[in-house]
């Protein structure tokens, strides 16, 4: 199917200085949104919640009526999460200490998190903590197709990073990125069991020719921002004053004509080559007594 033109003029407007972002965002939510796998209620807990604005756009699509936390260690994107309307409450923490009872929550939702946690096992130990029984942990990551949909640098890859040796691009994607890791299905599988999770979805998203029109659009953007200015791209937003403030005129206009040249004849592809997994992992209920 083409690309939802709807969603990726909803993820402009939310990132109108990120076109790149909006263009994985679309396809990202569009996934989620298929795939029907989030509770329409109940007592939520957003991990990395970031400025909200995402889980916002998640919750509106689906039409869902949750009680929210959101947790995130960056107190700049906390403030901003304020402005969201969504959360009940706020924390600030990593996953790997939710300040939050046994069993309280219905659902944990992580988007695009996990790959930059540097110590996975205690986070995933806590959302199985603070899991109610029979609920779910629905999150998405980068597979281990990541690099291989990248492909070579182009020649904005490698005016973005000033190689065109393909290994060492995608390491100076995945250091601009912040990826630490990429993991296959089968190893979450394993990495969930040991916390008492089962897997019970597993879905792949964003495909080959998606990933690299993200990637062209990255790099021709933040790429070289980055490139230019050093440190994150999170910081070089801030520093221009376009993280969490509705940039100027010119910006919004050039990055909606950016996102929308770059979605020009693009399949939504759902298929098994996809660059990012969507994973529901379920507590078990507990069992009657015998």
């Amino acid at each position: 199917m083409t690309l939802d033109r709807r969603l990726l003029s909803a993820c402009l407007e939310l990132a109108p200085a990120q076109p790149a972002t909006a263009l994985w965002r679309a396809v990202e939510v569009g996934h989620l949104v298929r795939q029907d796998v989030l509770p329409r209620s109940g007592a939520g807990l957003d991990l990395g919640c970031g400025d909200g604005r995402v889980t916002r756009l998640v919750r509106d699509e689906l039409g869902a009526r949750w009680t929210l936390t959101g947790l995130d260690p960056d107190e700049l994107e906390l403030a901003l999460a304020t402005s969201a309307g969504i959360y009940d409450v706020l924390l600030r923490a990593d996953g790997g200490d939710v300040e939050a009872p046994d069993e309280s929550f219905d659902f944990v939702f992580s988007n695009s998190v996990l790959e930059h946690v540097d110590e996975l096992e205690p986070l995933l130990a806590e959302v199985g903590r603070v899991l109610r029984r029979g609920g779910r942990f629905v999150f998405t990551v980068p597979s281990t197709r990541f690099h291989e949909n990248l492909g070579g640098p182009g020649a904005l890859g490698r005016l973005a990073t000033g190689t065109s040796d393909p290994e060492a691009y995608h390491q100076a994607l995945d250091t601009r990125l912040a990826h630490l890791r990429y993991l296959s299905g089968e190893e979450w599988r394993a990495r969930l069991a040991s916390v008492g999770l089962d897997v019970v979805h597993e879905s792949t998203y964003l495909g080959p020719e998606e990933t690299q029109r993200w990637a062209a659009v990255s790099n021709a953007t933040a790429g070289v921002l980055v490139r230019l200015r050093g440190g994150r791209p999170i910081d070089a937003q801030r520093s221009l004053g376009v993280r969490g403030h509705r940039p100027p005129f010119w910006i919004r206009t050039m990055g909606s004509a950016v996102g929308s040249v770059a979605a020009v004849r693009l399949r939504d592809d759902d298929g098994a080559l996809g660059s990012c997994l969507l994973l529901v992992a379920e507590k078990p209920a507990a069992r009657e007594p015998a």
